[in-house]
């Protein structure tokens, strides 16, 4: 006749025994789980130093929500089983984009992420370099995959081009004024010699005129707009004879004020001066008594 043995078991599901509840060597059934149970003592000397409750599972039991259960119930710091951590981090690691490094497809990333390239092939959307002022110039579009070149533009000054005898420079060593000593349009009678020199706020310089007739002639001239000031020195001279005069012009834009403050001759008076505003031109003016009359001029004009 058999004999039925009858392991101390519980049919509640997920009740474990209490390691003080059993006996070394005793086995325990969870029925309901179909688990086993049993006391694991660790012994130094014939002293228990450590007791735990070994858990036996059905061995057909392998699914992957029993595995990760079983995981789960171990899993923790210390355990040397940690299965919320994947390669020593966490969740929070891994959503930071900083810590991204190598080669990530763009299929296995989405939503929006602020991420600080070491280094780009280019940049997405291209953009221009521009420059503006007395230097203009714009590029090509740029994208950091190649080189661009673009050509600047120098902004006119406002002079127009040419040689001139004065010229006014800015700060920045642009010509933003031009003058040149000239005789008029008009005059078909008469032989202009010119020289002149410029410094820093003042244009020296020297005229010789020669008069065939005894029409108003124009010695000297310079803008008004650049110069506000003539000294002058005028020698005049016909058939052994001579005359020169000293004098200052001064003009405000619209008015022009004339002195002669100095005047000598070796005989009779050989011509009279003047002065006016004509076409942009400060000019200083001589009417000879005579035909034939030369009229040299020196005179240093001061700028505004």
């Amino acid at each position: 006749m058999s004999n039925t043995i009858i392991l101390r078991n519980s049919l509640v599901p997920s009740q474990t025994p209490g390691l003080g509840s059993i006996s070394p060597g005793e086995v325990c059934v969870n029925v309901a789980d179909g688990l086993v149970f049993f006391k694991q003592q660790t012994r130094v000397n014939g002293n228990v130093t450590n007791e735990t409750l070994v858990t036996l599972a059905d061995k057909n039991d392998v699914s992957g929500s029993s595995i990760l259960t079983k995981l789960l119930l171990v899993d923790g710091n210390g355990s040397g089983l940690d299965a919320n951590y994947l390669g020593g981090h966490n969740a929070a690691y891994f959503n930071d984009a900083g810590n991204l490094t190598g080669t990530v497809p763009t299929n296995s990333l989405s939503g929006s992420y602020n991420i600080t390239a070491v280094n780009a092939t280019k940049i997405s959307i291209p953009r221009t370099i521009a420059m503006t002022g007395d230097v203009s110039w714009i590029s090509q579009a740029f994208d950091g995959s190649a080189n661009v070149t673009g050509t600047s533009t120098l902004a006119d000054s406002g002079v127009t081009a040419g040689l001139y005898t004065s010229i006014r420079v800015n700060a920045k060593g642009i010509v933003t004024e031009g003058s040149n000593i000239a005789a008029p349009e008009s005059v078909t009678t008469t032989t202009v010699t010119t020289t002149s020199i410029s410094l820093n706020d003042s244009t020296t310089a020297s005229i010789q005129t020669a008069c065939t007739d005894t029409s108003t002639q124009v010695v000297a001239m310079v803008l008004s707009s650049a110069y506000r000031t003539i000294k002058f020195l005028i020698q005049t001279s016909h058939s052994g004879a001579f005359h020169s005069t000293e004098g200052l012009v001064v003009h405000d834009g619209t008015n022009v004020s004339i002195t002669e403050y100095g005047s000598v001759r070796t005989g009779a008076i050989l011509a009279t001066y003047d002065s006016d505003l004509n076409s942009g031109y400060l000019r200083i003016l001589a009417t000879p008594v005579n035909t034939n009359t030369t009229i040299k001029v020196i005179y240093t004009a001061i700028m505004i």
